[in-house]
């Protein structure tokens, strides 16, 4: 996982997520949680072309992003394209 201090200063998270995995095929996903609320979810399967994401996190303080994985503990798979 990830944190970001946005000290509420922002509105709109947007860019792009992908996934690019090199041996587990094993589903994954993407929570993106604002001061501790789940904002959005995203399932990213093996081999997931980048798409466009928006979420909107107006006066959230601190954002979580965090994958987790089907069937697995492993963390290497997962590449998130984020603007």
């Amino acid at each position: 996982f990830s944190l970001y201090n946005l000290n509420g200063q922002y509105r709109m998270l947007t860019g792009h997520v992908g996934r690019v995995d090199g041996t587990s095929m094993s589903g994954a996903t993407m929570n993106i949680i604002g001061d501790g609320r789940t904002l959005a979810t995203h399932e990213l399967n093996a081999q997931d072309l980048p798409i466009p994401i928006s979420v909107f996190v107006e006066g959230v303080n601190h954002l979580r992003i965090e994958f987790t994985f089907r069937g697995t503990n492993s963390t290497y798979a997962v590449t998130a394209f984020l603007e």
